[in-house]
């Protein structure tokens, strides 16, 4: 028989079980799909928390980042105004190309689940 919180305990469960699955922090390591090279990252801290210096060491080893830098820098872009960033906003307020811009959205992407991941640490 179920009661009323069966259906909310099953959720629980369920993300408790996917949080298991994460790595720690000293495993996380990211191929950045955006480089040129097999840079391996390992995010020491929250991005949403990061200043805009911590932003433009992230992106910087990337040439679709580098694209994105001189925009990043005169706007005051920090880690959680990045995060809010879509495809479009990456074209129209960064001044990248479509294809640079699709590219960069992998990173925030990468980004957002390490803030998951610092959020419940």
């Amino acid at each position: 028989m179920r009661d009323e919180y069966s259906d909310i305990i099953e959720v629980k469960d369920h993300i408790l079980r996917n949080q298991a699955l994460l790595p720690s922090p000293d495993q996380m390591k990211f191929s950045i799909l955006f480089s040129c090279h097999e840079e391996q990252i390992i995010i020491t801290s929250n991005p949403y928390f990061w200043s805009t210096e911590d932003l433009i060491k992230f992106l910087l080893p990337s040439p679709y980042g580098k694209l994105a830098i001189p925009k990043i820098l005169e706007l005051g872009f920090d880690g959680e105004s990045f995060l809010m960033l879509s495809v479009s906003d990456m074209q129209e307020i960064l001044d990248v190309k479509l294809g640079d811009a699709v590219k960069l959205c992998t990173a925030v992407e990468y980004l957002k689940h390490q803030v998951v991941f610092f959020m419940n640490q």
